[in-house]
């Protein structure tokens, strides 16, 4: 489950997940915008990242080799420009 993440709305360029899981001992694998699945610890940054909406999502291996058949998603949008004044 991430039990941290960017606000729906976000101004930041870069990320911060934290996660974890119901079992111990587990690896996970994170995925960004729907990109492949690559290693991933809880409390790594992500970005740089455009304006727009994204989504991050997480899943645990368990030491079986059991893969999380439905990962953690998290979905949130970044807007980095200047408001006018």
């Amino acid at each position: 489950m991430i039990t941290q993440g960017p606000p729906a709305a976000d101004n930041s360029a870069s990320v911060m997940f934290f996660f974890q899981s119901s079992e111990m001992n587990v690896t996970f694998d994170c995925s960004l915008d729907s990109a492949d699945y690559k290693p991933c610890n809880s409390g790594d940054s992500f970005g740089p990242l455009g304006d727009g909406p994204h989504s991050f999502a997480v899943r645990a291996h368990d030491r079986a080799g059991n893969v999380d058949a439905s990962p953690a998603i998290h979905a949130w949008t970044t807007d980095t420009s200047t408001p006018d004044t």
